[in-house]
């Protein structure tokens, strides 16, 4: 095979140097293509090593970009994870929403049945605007079901409205002491719980009062509606009404009104001071 001669510059000096013909002529224009000078090679060296050094910053990069990666791929799955359940509470919420405006029946969602908000609205408001009708005036309760600005259901602000009328030339307003009087909202008040008692169970209820302000008309309307409903044949509650005065003749209406039903009413007269009877005198 013999042997190949090449002409090789090193140190600044040409010699002939016997090359081994297993050397590749990239190796050898390698070698061709080195400084001259000490000085020379010396710096080539240095960039060397900084090129190096550089390639050991970009390793270290590199395991950066990938723990990065990593970790961009933990968020994503826990993010997945996250959105499932919001799906998941979001359903629940709406199952609740629904339970609680609307009912359900025994068995579907929870071991007791509901009524449900809406459901029961529409009953008291069902005895109020008839209450109210039979006095020649028009009322209405209903469920305001707020919203906040994106949409969602503002469950905080929910709340009953009242709506009375008692004018022709009227239009339905919201029962407000500052816009009906005194006795229009006594009125109004004393026939909302009137219409709550058909739907609520309580041993007694006690009212204070409430006739005060309100007209003759008025009076005997609310106090025949709290009679005939503490009344009635079925499991009621008992109503004490506390009042420093009656309307003239309005127990004796209310009695040839009830008829035999009026056993259920008893009146109690509070008395004090020296010249009070004794015992059943008076």
């Amino acid at each position: 095979f013999g042997t190949s001669r090449y002409r090789v510059r090193g140190r600044g000096n040409e010699e002939a140097v016997r090359i081994q013909p297993h050397i590749r002529p990239e190796v050898v224009q390698g070698i061709q293509a080195l400084p001259n000078s000490e000085e020379d090679l010396q710096r080539t060296v240095d960039e060397f090593q900084d090129e190096l050094a550089g390639m050991g910053e970009q390793s270290d990069r590199r395991q950066d970009y990938e723990d990065t990666k990593a970790e961009i791929v933990d968020i994503q799955r826990k993010i997945e994870d996250d959105e499932e359940e919001i799906k998941d509470f979001t359903n629940k919420i709406k199952r609740l929403k629904d339970r609680w405006l609307d009912g359900d029946e025994e068995g579907e969602l929870y071991p007791a049945p509901a009524k449900g908000l809406r459901n029961v609205i529409a009953l008291i408001n069902d005895e109020f605007s008839n209450t109210f009708a039979q006095m020649g005036n028009v009322g209405e309760v209903k469920l305001r079901e707020a919203k906040t600005e994106s949409g969602e259901d503002d469950f905080a602000n929910y709340a009953i409205e009242i709506l009375v009328k008692f004018r022709k030339t009227q239009d339905l307003q919201k029962l407000d002491g500052h816009v009906q009087s005194g006795g229009e909202t006594s009125l109004s008040t004393m026939l909302f719980l009137v219409s709550l008692q058909q739907i609520t169970e309580a041993p007694f209820r006690v009212v204070d009062e409430i006739n005060q302000g309100m007209d003759q008309h008025y009076e005997k309307a609310v106090f025949d509606r709290i009679v005939k409903v503490s009344c009635l044949p079925k499991d009621t509650s008992q109503t004490f009404l506390i009042t420093p005065k009656l309307a003239h003749g309005l127990l004796d209406d209310i009695v040839d009104q009830l008829g035999d039903d009026a056993d259920g009413m008893t009146v109690h007269f509070a008395v004090k001071g020296v010249e009070v009877a004794q015992g059943g005198i008076w």
